[in-house]
C-alpha cells in the first residue's frame, strides 16, 4: 500500500481531515492501444509504497536541494475499486462512492489509473464538490478530443468548460494537437502545457 493500509468500511472511524485517501482503478476498459492501463495503480504501489509515507521525520528533495523538517504525510490507502462486471459506467459509480466518503471525510483523494476513462467520473465527484480547483495531468497525449462520449482521449475538454476548473497543466505532452472546433473552443487561459523535452 501508499501509506496506511484502510478498508474502506473503516474510513469513518479512522479518517485525518486533510489526509488523503489513496484509491486504485485497475481498468483499461476505453483503452485502444491494448491493455496495460490495469496495471497502474499495482505498480504506482510497487514505486512509491516506501516509508515516505509510513514514517515521520526530515525529508530530503535531492532534485531541488530542499530540505522538509519533520514531514509527516497522512495516506491511507483504502485499495481497488473492484473492476468486476466489464462495463466501465458500472466502475465509475463504485469509483464515485468512494470519492464522496474521501471527500466528506475532509480528505484528499489521490486516484491510481487506470484508464484515462476514469478521469470523468472523479472530475464528475469534484465539480459537485469543490468550488475551485486544478488539475495536474502528466500523460503523452491532451486527452482534449471532441467527441461527448465517454473515452480515455476526450476527458479534460469538459472539464475546461467547467467554471470550477482553474486550471488545466498538463505534464510531458509529446503529440500533435489537431486544432478542431471544439478545441478552439475551449477557454485555453486555463491550460498550462510542459512538454516531454522540458
Amino acid at each position: 500500500p501508499i501509506g496506511v493500509r484502510c478498508a474502506f468500511s473503516d474510513l469513518v472511524e479512522v479518517a485525518e481531515p486533510g489526509a488523503y485517501g489513496v484509491v486504485g482503478v485497475p481498468v483499461d476498459m476505453t483503452a485502444l492501444a491494448g491493455g496495460g492501463a490495469r496495471l497502474g495503480p499495482s505498480e504506482i504501489r510497487k514505486a512509491t509504497g516506501a516509508p515516505l509515507f509510513t514514517s515521520e521525520g526530515d525529508v530530503l528533495d535531492h532534485e531541488f536541494g530542499r530540505l522538509y523538517r519533520d514531514l509527516a504525510l497522512r495516506v491511507f490507502d483504502l485499495g481497488d475499486v473492484d473492476p468486476e462486471g466489464g462495463r466501465m459506467d458500472h466502475v465509475g459509480l463504485r469509483l464515485q462512492k468512494v470519492l464522496r466518503e474521501i471527500l466528506t471525510c475532509g480528505m484528499r483523494p489521490l486516484v491510481l489509473g487506470g484508464d484515462h476513462g476514469l478521469s470523468h467520473y472523479v472530475l464528475e465527484v469534484l465539480c459537485e464538490s469543490v468550488p475551485r480547483f486544478g488539475i495536474l495531468h502528466f500523460d503523452a497525449h491532451a486527452d482534449l478530443g471532441p467527441s461527448r462520449t465517454l473515452s480515455h482521449a476526450n476527458v479534460f475538454a469538459a472539464a475546461l468548460e467547467s467554471e470550477r476548473v482553474a486550471s488545466l497543466t498538463q505534464v510531458g505532452l509529446r503529440m500533435l494537437e489537431r486544432m478542431s472546433v471544439h478545441a478552439e473552443a475551449v477557454p485555453c487561459p486555463k491550460r498550462t502545457i510542459v512538454t516531454a523535452r522540458e
